[in-house]
This record gives C-alpha cells, structure tokens and sequence, in this order.
C-alpha cells in the first residue's frame, strides 16, 4: 500500500467524527482487469478494524485497528504486516503503534525478525511517513 494511502486513512480516522453503530463491509480494488488489493472492515463505537491483502509493489496482509476514546478520536492506531502465506502464529514482518495525546504521537516502530525497535515521540502537527514494504523504514516527514 502506497504511504499516500496509509496517511490518507491515517488521516481520515484522526478527523473521523464519533463512530455509532457496528457495521461492517469489504472492498476490491482492481486496476483494470488487475485485482489489487481486498480489504474488510469492522467498525464499532470505539474501534475499527481493517484486513487487508495488497500486492504493491509485492503481496502482503496488513490488518489495521483504530481505537477511539469516547468523543470519537483516536487514541491508538496498530498496522501490523506480514506474509499473506505465514502461519498465524508466525513472527511479524513489521508492526506500527501509534499512541496519540493531546500534544504529540508516540510511535513504537518494530521491524522483525531483526527485533530492532524505533520508539519516537513527534510533535501532534507533524506528519508521518509510513512504507509498508517488508523492511521499509517509518520517518517522519520534514
């Protein structure tokens, strides 16, 4: 998934008014007669969940959880991406936390199987770059 898709939904669940009753549904994305990507969600009043299996530039499933507080805005966003072939209990290729407070983000970055971890703080006007490529890099944008 391009970063400019990841930011736009990032952004879109950050300014997402309060969420009211469950509901769920699924997307196919196709380019042309190229089917790219399938998505499902879940949503609920405080969380949405999102499964996803896309093959930009290579195949993988990202599944992506927005929670939300009781006014509607998200506190914590996870992507978590793997191999669409892995086993469940299989290692994470690369996960995502970011845990929003009132002034800033604080992203806890993991790229396994290496075990690096990247824990940052970014000012809440920042905005920040995601590659969702298996070892890619998370950078916040200058």
């Amino acid at each position: 998934m391009p970063a400019r898709t990841i930011l736009a939904t990032l952004i879109a669940a950050t300014f997402a008014g309060p969420l009211q009753a469950q509901e769920s549904g699924g997307f196919v994305v196709r380019l042309g007669r190229d089917t790219t990507s399938v998505e499902r969600f879940t949503r609920t009043p405080k969380r949405v969940e999102v499964d996803q299996v896309g093959r930009v530039p290579k195949v993988l499933k990202r599944h992506f959880v927005y929670d939300y507080d009781a006014a509607g805005a998200v506190t914590r966003v996870t992507v978590t991406v793997t191999s669409p072939t892995a086993d469940p209990g299989a290692p994470v290729g690369q996960q995502l936390i970011a845990t929003f407070t009132p002034d800033s983000v604080i992203l806890d970055v993991g790229l396994d199987p290496s075990g690096e971890h990247v824990h940052m703080g970014v000012q809440a006007w920042r905005v920040v770059r995601a590659m969702s490529g298996a070892g890619g890099k998370y950078s916040p944008a200058a």
